[in-house]
């Protein structure tokens, strides 16, 4: 019974100890890329500032400490992007053993287009916050009115939108892995249809960009994406 107890612990203990290593790797590459986010944090603000390209607006910081903040979130973002590929990586070989070989290699195959998908989401993001701020700055420069926003404000929008597309359109990946390893099937997301569109037009209306032609430009797109996911694995009725 004593050897048993033992060859259990030892079994939970290798577990564990492999499961901290994989998560310790991930954080060695979050804080990377978050620390060197964070070094030059001052030339990232430039550049997104340059990027949005505001003409009559007069950004402001409404207090000496937001800078701190801005490059923070700036950091977090950037360590969360350069972490997602290990993690994904670690994910995928620490599953392995439990995986059929063919079942291994079409996850292998996949991970490349999360990675894409996640940085065309992300990009996505961008261009359409972009889209709408110069619509507002243009908006308040006819009505010829003061512009002052606040950067902070600003940046934080910016990536919680442009973040939170970038993993939004990983659903066609989860969605694939979900029909191809049987946990679903095609005909019964197909009949759901109705109840995703919902989903998804309650979760671009959710995002800072609040008007009807934002949310538009957000939830096409993901609808494409769900209607190309389900005509790719048509086979998998």
């Amino acid at each position: 019974m004593l050897a048993d107890n033992l060859v259990m612990f030892q079994e939970h203990f290798e577990y564990v100890s492999e499961l901290r290593s994989k998560l310790f790797s991930v954080l060695i590459f979050f804080a990377i890329g978050a620390l060197v986010s964070f070094l030059f944090g001052n030339q990232l603000i430039v550049l997104g500032l340059k990027l949005f390209n505001l003409q009559g607006v007069n950004i402001v910081m409404t207090s000496p400490f937001q800078f701190i903040g801005l490059s923070f979130t700036i950091s977090i973002t950037c360590g969360i992007i350069a972490a997602l590929p290990v993690f994904l990586y670690q994910v995928l070989k620490f599953v392995k053993p439990a995986l059929h070989q063919h079942e291994y290699k079409m996850i292998l195959k996949l991970l490349p287009w999360s990675l894409l998908l996640f940085i065309l989401g992300f990009s996505f993001g961008v261009w359409i916050m972009r889209y709408v701020v110069l619509i507002y700055a243009s908006v308040a420069k006819g009505f010829q009115v003061g512009n002052f926003w606040d950067i902070q404000k600003l940046f934080d929008a910016v990536f919680m939108t442009a973040t939170l597309l970038g993993l939004i359109f990983e659903f066609p990946i989860i969605c694939t892995l979900l029909l191809r390893f049987h946990f679903m099937k095609r005909q019964s997301i197909a009949k759901k249809r109705i109840y995703i569109y919902g989903g998804i037009i309650l979760f671009v209306t959710m995002l800072p960009p609040t008007d009807i032609f934002s949310d538009l430009l957000l939830a096409v797109p993901l609808l494409l994406l769900f209607e190309l996911t389900l005509l790719l694995n048509r086979s998998y009725a």
